[in-house]
């Protein structure tokens, strides 16, 4: 197998990195905050020997460019009355892998905090059930899975008074994806 691509791409990828690094971040002013974040991309190299459910089962990483984190982050300026003190957005696992979040939250000080979450996740079972020595296939329970499960939440919790506070919760979870399930067939002469 040859490596060079492979050493090559990752010489760029750690240029790029240094020089980004170097320089420090100054926020930039939008409207009554001033705002700062970060991206982080990159590109995944797969080569799977072997069979590839059970990789996906195991790792379930494929290959190509992704954005694997972003985050903006925003505080208020001096002087200024905004609807919030402070905001946050992180995202991360963009692009293909298998849990992807996303976080987001606002809050204004001795009145409201805001917190709206989502994570996605796939989920893959093979148990590989066409391979048998003997010419049968119900060798395992025989239960093979492709889904997604998707969990989304969002909080907030209002302050009336210093010793009275509302909260209200939202949470859903959905899933999704196709599921093959067979009655387990007795071993044979057991």
């Amino acid at each position: 197998m040859d490596l060079l691509p492979y050493r090559i791409a990752m010489a760029l990828v750690a240029l790029t990195a240094t020089r980004f690094w170097a320089q420090a971040p100054s926020p930039v002013t939008i409207g009554n905050f001033e705002n700062t974040g970060f991206i982080t991309a990159g590109y995944r190299f797969v080569d799977v020997h072997g069979y590839r459910p059970k990789y996906e089962e195991l790792f379930d990483l494929n290959p190509g460019f992704r954005v694997t984190e972003v985050g903006l982050y925003g505080s208020v300026k001096e002087g200024t009355q905004p609807f919030a003190d402070g905001y946050s957005l992180t995202l991360s696992g963009l692009g293909g892998d298998p849990f992807a979040t996303a976080q987001l939250t606002a809050r204004k000080t001795n009145l409201y905090d805001l917190r709206v979450s989502y994570l996605q996740s796939y989920y893959y079972w093979n148990r590989n059930d066409n391979v048998s020595s003997n010419g049968f296939t119900a060798i395992t329970s025989n239960h093979d899975w492709a889904t997604v499960r998707k969990l989304g939440s969002a909080n907030l919790s209002v302050t009336a008074t210093p010793n009275l506070r509302f909260t209200l919760e939202y949470f859903r979870n959905s899933r999704d994806g196709t599921t093959f399930t067979t009655r387990p067939m007795d071993y044979f002469g057991s």
